[in-house]
């Protein structure tokens, strides 16, 4: 028989189960969902970061999109390349941009231009610019003054959300210690066959350098830029941000814009296996041999 605490944990999940579903069909996505943080990464894009109980149930991809279209109103869409979960903190971090009202290119014949990009419908007093799609062809897109934090501020005051403990700040403090574990890795570990090399590697590589803290130019990363993903080789990050190379051109972007790792370049692979030679050489005495052996992919 089951211990009454056991019991009690499964009516918790069939309630919540219930609860749920019930939700669900009421307001069209999982309840449990709320915005616990956002970074603004222009006026119109911010990348949010979405908490859900996990006795309810891993989010998946469907269930944020329906979240972020429901609960927003559809004022903002999400970009669904761009979602990466956090499963040890149960949530998920996804970009989302503003949805604007588009018209076709040609109507801007029955406007009034204000500007070489700007026209004035001015029937209905809204303002139109000029923007491209990725096959070159252009369209109207309606300026508005509102802006993503705006709607994403005003979201969670009507929704008298809690301060949550997770953030993206939180976030990168985790991944921080999860840096520092490569320090103390226990002996056992390291005195364990060398078959398993190639795994201790990937992992402390993994501690090392995924984190886009460690990004350094001419790494190849993923990055979200304007309702898009996109893949690039990064140049330089200074104040401004980080400037990165794709399909010939250079985009200026925030630092919380990249997405994740493709590829370290050559220089900063270079420099992990030596940070890792100099680390388990100098905490474990390991011989050159054992050392290529360790930091050999």
């Amino acid at each position: 028989m089951y211990p009454k605490s056991m019991d009690l944990i499964d009516n918790r999940n069939s309630m919540l189960n219930r609860l749920a579903e019930k939700l669900d069909k009421n307001v069209g996505y999982r309840g449990d969902l709320a915005t616990a943080d956002y970074i603004p990464l222009d006026k119109s894009n911010a990348k949010l970061l979405i908490t859900y109980d996990p006795y309810v149930g891993k989010v998946n991809a469907d269930e944020v999109r329906n979240y972020i279209l429901g609960s927003y109103e559809t004022k903002i869409v999400p970009c669904m390349e761009t979602l990466r979960y956090h499963s040890t903190e149960n949530c998920v971090a996804i970009c989302v941009k503003i949805l604007r009202e588009t018209r076709p290119y040609s109507d801007r014949k029955n406007m009034l231009s204000i500007a070489s990009t700007l026209f004035l419908d001015t029937t209905m007093k809204d303002t139109w610019e000029v923007n491209a799609h990725d096959d070159g062809s252009k369209y109207l897109s309606r300026v508005t003054d509102e802006s993503i934090s705006d709607i994403v501020a005003e979201r969670k005051r009507r929704m008298h959300v809690k301060a949550s403990a997770v953030t993206f700040a939180s976030l990168q403090k985790k991944q921080q210690e999860r840096e520092e574990e490569i320090k103390n890795v226990p002996d056992s570990l390291i005195e364990a066959e060398m078959e398993n090399a190639k795994l201790r590697r990937a992992l402390a590589e993994t501690q090392l350098s995924s984190n886009v803290d460690n990004i350094e130019a001419g790494d190849t990363v993923k990055f979200y830029d304007k309702g898009s993903l996109f893949e690039g080789v990064v140049l330089k990050e200074d104040a401004a941000g980080v400037t990165v190379k794709c399909n010939g051109a250079n985009f200026l972007i925030s630092k919380e814009a990249i997405i994740g790792l493709v590829e370290k370049s050559e220089v900063s692979e270079k420099d992990t296996q030596k940070k890792l030679k100099d680390y388990f050489g100098e905490a474990y005495d390991f011989n050159n041999q054992d050392l290529n052996t360790l930091t050999r992919k």
